[in-house]
């Protein structure tokens, strides 16, 4: 290789590969709006079969809509390997300057957003001939009462890898016909944006043999729904993220042990029902259906008030310190925010990777910023961590008896990491929380605000004189 013995001064005197790399970083209209005209040699970079191009398109404003449909996308079709598709105004314009069809022969990616339902079905029916559409977007922007004649021409489309849809709106999901063997796709991750039963999902997945990863925003239940059983092979079926599950647990069991015994990967958001705190029911369904899973994330929403029943969620937390969790590595937190009087929110929590095993040296600190700090006085508990996360919470401002129930919470559970993440928090509070978590072994505190000392009470002082020498953090 020969070393020019002149620098480069002009960036014309660039080598075509430079070029190639830059237009990759383009948007392809912005590209050709920025090099078409300007010299021979630009023309036919441009035109090169190296560079493909990335279309974004909007529907305002109309000119520069008209201009980029007419002069850039039509006559390049056949570069466009992605094309994002934005309909701001509703009025389908955007579809009447161009048509996706098997002219576009190097498409591999699809976005198509806030399209109504009608017209997705149109574009949908072209896109059976792309052979290299592997990748397809779709947000809708209406309420859409029949998706399956969406989901029947998606699962047609023959080298599809990767599927998306989104719903701003409700929609009431029918549920499909179950596939036969010429129906079978080839998609690989799917993420439903919408509302759905869980004999929906079982449908859908009957169509897709080859799916690893699965998203889904909401699992719902009708009234007496008992879940199909149907054989369905999902030897890829390794990732599982539903966004908020409000099914019932056994129903829930009942599709891991069905459809989902080589899940690597499961999150899972839930608030209804409390049988989903029973991790002695989630150590046997690991351990009997899930043998292979290396990361579990779980967290559970409560609304809370003067009347909430803490007991579920202390006994979760007590009944979490078995070999099984511990040897995992699982991270079990309790996130309280109570943000009036009489209401507020508990999020309980609880995840595990085997792994990235939880990065503890955070936790293990021998000296440490007391503005961001974290101590830990004996590393071998944080192996076992299970963490108060405090956003917001002010005893003299609860009723008496939101005070009590939560304090008695805080005693009867066996924390042992408290993370104080308030903007601000009275000294009366803190050393309240410290002396109440007697088996506490670090202590995080970010964010804050405290109140001067000068402000504690006779008792307080006294409270912060026991606490120093009962809790086996160090206070400062």
């Amino acid at each position: 290789m020969s070393v020019c013995s002149q620098p480069i001064t002009c960036i014309e005197n660039l080598p075509n590969e430079i070029f190639y790399e830059i237009f990759t970083y383009l948007e392809g209209c912005k590209l050709y709006e920025a090099f078409t005209n300007l010299n021979i040699r630009f023309q036919r970079l441009l035109n090169s079969s190296y560079v493909s191009l990335n279309i974004q398109i909007s529907s305002f404003p109309e000119a520069i809509l008209e201009h980029r449909c007419t002069d850039i996308i039509v006559p390049n079709k056949h570069q466009i390997i992605s094309i994002l598709i934005v309909n701001y105004c509703d009025n389908d314009k955007i579809f009447t300057l161009f048509t996706i069809d098997s002219s576009f022969t190097q498409l591999e990616s699809l976005v198509l957003k806030n399209v109504n339902v009608n017209k997705t079905i149109t574009i949908l029916s072209n896109l059976i001939s792309l052979l290299r559409l592997f990748s397809l977007t779709i947000h809708l922007n209406n309420n859409c009462q029949d998706l399956n004649n969406i989901y029947r021409l998606i699962f047609r489309l023959p080298v599809l890898k990767s599927f998306r849809i989104l719903l701003k709106n409700f929609v009431k999901f029918t549920l499909m016909s179950m596939a036969f063997n010429e129906q079978y796709s080839s998609i690989e991750y799917m993420n439903i944006g919408h509302r759905c039963t869980l004999n929906n999902i079982i449908s859908l997945l009957s169509y897709t043999p080859r799916l690893s990863y699965l998203t889904c925003e909401e699992l719902f239940e009708l009234l007496y729904n008992i879940p199909i059983l149907i054989p369905i092979t999902l030897s890829n079926l390794i990732h599982i993220s539903i966004g908020f599950c409000n099914i019932r647990f056994e129903h829930f069991e009942i599709f891991i042990q069905k459809f989902c015994t080589q899940i690597e990967v499961l999150r899972i958001m839930t608030s209804n029902y409390f049988a989903y705190l029973n991790v002695n029911r989630w150590e046997r369904l690991i351990q009997d259906y899930m043998p292979h899973m290396h990361q579990f994330y779980f967290q559970h929403h409560k609304f809370i008030d003067r009347w909430t029943i803490f007991l579920p969620y202390r006994l979760l937390i007590n009944r979490s310190t078995s070999p099984f969790w511990i040897n995992r590595r699982c991270f079990f937190d309790c996130h309280l925010d109570i943000d009036s009087r009489s209401h507020g929110q508990l999020i309980y929590s609880f995840h595990f990777s085997k792994n990235k095993m939880l990065t503890l040296n955070k936790y293990i600190k021998s000296k440490t910023n007391f503005n961001d700090s974290v101590i830990v006085t004996d590393a071998k508990y944080a192996a076992k961590i299970i963490q108060l996360t405090v956003t917001s919470l002010d005893f003299t401002q609860c009723t008496v008896i939101m005070a009590e129930n939560i304090r008695s919470f805080i005693l009867t559970a066996q924390f042992s990491h408290l993370n104080i993440n308030c903007k601000w928090v009275s000294i009366s509070t803190l050393i309240k929380l410290v002396w109440y978590l007697t088996n506490l072994y670090s202590l995080h505190l970010s964010n804050l605000t405290i109140l001067e000392i000068k402000s504690l009470s006779i008792d307080d002082i006294e409270i912060f004189r026991l606490a120093s020498k009962e809790n086996k953090i160090k206070l400062s």
